[in-house]
C-alpha cells in the first residue's frame, strides 16, 4: 500500500471512528428523557435520535472504521442516513438541523478508501426492498408532516429549539432508505437490516409506552412500525444464515 493512501485509510478510520463515537450520546439523551419526569416530554423524539443517528449513522460508521474496505454496506448505510437529514434539513427549513452529521459524512464520503465500491449494487434481496416499497408512502407523509410542525412552530417552543421534529423526518426517511440498502447494497448489508430493524422496533415500542409524548405516533402505525421492524431484521438474520444472500456482486467483490 502506497504511504499516501495508507495515510488517507488511517485518517478515514480515525474519523469514523470519532464520529461513530459521537454518535453514541443520542443514548444518553434518551436515557435522561426516560428517567426524568422533566426531560420526558423529549422521550420519544429522542428515541427518533437513537434509531437513525445511533443504530444506522453511528453504527455504520464504526463499522467502516474497523473493515472500511468489507463493511462497504455499513457505510452506505450511514451514507443514506447522512441524505436523509440533509433532506429533511431542506423540507424542515432548519439549517442547523444534523449540521455536524453532514459535515462528518462529506469527509469520510471524501476518505473512504474503496469509494468505487460504495456506487455498486449486491445481489437483489426482494424482501427488504418490498418493506422498503411498503413503507415510502407512510414515511413521506409523516415526514411531510413533521417537517411542517418545524417550519411552523413557535420559536420558543423546545421540540422546534432542539430540531426535534427535523428529526423525527430524517428517521422517517432514512428507515426507508436504509431498507433499499440492505435489498441492494454491497457485503455486510445483514447488519444493516437488522440495525435498522430493532431501530424500527424501538421507535414501535416506545411509542406505544409513551403514546401521550409528543411525537408519538398512533397504535396502529406504531403496531406496523413494529411489525415492518421485526419483518426487516428477520430478513436479516435469515441474511446472516446464507452467506450468499449477504455479498455484493462479483464484480464488486473483485
Amino acid at each position: 500500500m502506497a504511504p499516501g493512501r495508507g495515510n488517507a485509510r488511517l485518517a478515514f478510520r480515525v474519523v469514523a471512528l470519532i464520529g461513530g463515537a459521537l454518535h453514541v450520546v443520542p443514548i444518553v439523551f434518551l436515557s435522561l428523557s426516560v428517567a426524568s419526569a422533566t426531560d420526558r416530554i423529549h422521550v420519544v423524539h429522542n428515541t427518533a435520535g437513537v434509531a437513525l443517528f445511533t443504530c444506522v449513522i453511528g453504527f455504520g460508521w464504526i463499522l467502516a472504521a474497523i473493515r472500511p474496505e468489507r463493511m462497504i454496506a455499513p457505510f452506505q448505510a450511514a451514507t443514506l442516513g447522512v441524505l436523509a437529514v440533509v433532506i429533511a434539513s431542506v423540507i424542515s427549513a432548519d439549517p442547523q438541523g444534523g449540521s455536524i452529521t453532514v459535515a462528518i459524512g462529506i469527509v469520510l464520503l471524501a476518505l473512504h478508501p474503496a469509494r468505487a465500491l460504495l456506487f455498486r449494487m449486491g445481489r437483489t434481496a426482494p424482501a427488504p426492498l418490498a418493506l422498503a416499497s411498503l413503507a415510502a408512502v407512510p414515511a413521506v407523509g409523516f415526514a411531510l408532516s413533521n417537517a411542517s410542525i418545524q417550519r411552523n412552530g413557535m420559536p420558543m417552543d423546545p421540540h422546534v429549539q432542539m430540531h426535534h421534529w427535523t428529526g423525527m423526518v430524517a428517521f422517517a426517511l432514512g428507515a426507508v432508505l436504509v431498507a433499499v440498502v440492505a435489498g441492494l447494497g454491497g457485503p455486510n448489508r445483514r447488519l444493516m437490516a437488522i440495525a435498522t430493524g430493532f431501530a424500527a422496533v424501538l421507535f414501535g415500542g416506545m411509542s406505544l409506552a409513551y403514546s401521550t409524548y409528543p411525537g408519538a405516533v398512533s397504535m396502529p402505525w406504531a403496531i406496523g412500525c413494529l411489525l415492518w421492524g421485526v419483518a426487516l431484521a428477520g430478513d436479516g438474520y435469515r441474511m446472516a444464515r446464507e452467506p450468499a444472500a449477504d455479498t455484493a456482486s462479483e464484480g464488486a467483490r473483485a
